[in-house]
């Protein structure tokens, strides 16, 4: 059983445990963790625990991807540390309470086990391009933040227009009564 915390687009963090039962991440009403957002697919991805105890990813055909750091995966285990991004949701591994399990196996023990599945495959010693730091999912981690601001000032300016749309048509039938009523009593004057 693994721990997790993840921020929804409301910005409020849950927590939930990930065990060797896959949980369903998405849109769709019978999803463990369910968001409403629409940058999550209806079946976005699943997470489960393997028998070493590592934690996996697994994007189920997303429009939006998922991201274990800057890297956007299709099968991948989660280190400690690494923030993962799916749709709208960030996604951030917990310590396990103390003796609560064996430590998980070394990533790199879990992908010499697992080639078939293994996405984030390490280029050879010679051609190894460093790895983006902590600074660049930092600064990742804040863009998204930025572009649901964004986005939630849109929603809010989308929903003003509505309403104040919705209080014109209404004045606009009031109006409209109003003359109905006006030219009624002017036939009765005139006839």
């Amino acid at each position: 059983m693994v721990p997790v915390a993840y921020v929804d687009s409301d910005g409020i963090e849950r927590s939930c445990t990930i065990g060797r039962e896959p949980v369903l991440v998405g849109r769709e009403p019978g999803s463990a963790i369910q968001s409403n957002d629409p940058l999550v697919s209806r079946r976005h991805a699943l997470l489960y625990v393997d028998p070493s105890g590592m934690l996996f990813v697994e994007d189920l055909g997303s429009a939006n991807g998922v991201f274990v750091g800057p890297n956007r995966v299709k099968v991948a285990p989660i280190p400690m540390g690494a923030v993962v991004v799916i749709g709208s949701l960030r996604f951030r591994r917990l310590a396990a309470a103390p003796g609560s399990s064996q430590p998980p196996a070394p990533v790199q023990d879990v992908l010499a086990r697992r080639p078939t599945h293994a996405v984030l495959v390490p280029p050879p010693a010679a051609t190894a391009a460093p790895m983006p730091g902590a600074d660049v999912h930092a600064m990742l981690v804040h863009l998204l933040e930025v572009e649901r601001g964004v986005r939630l000032a849109v929603e809010q300016e989308r929903d003003a227009y509505g309403a104040r749309l919705a209080e014109l048509h209404r004045e606009l039938d009031a109006a409209r009564t109003k003359i109905a009523e006006l030219e009624g009593e002017l036939a009765k004057r005139r006839g």
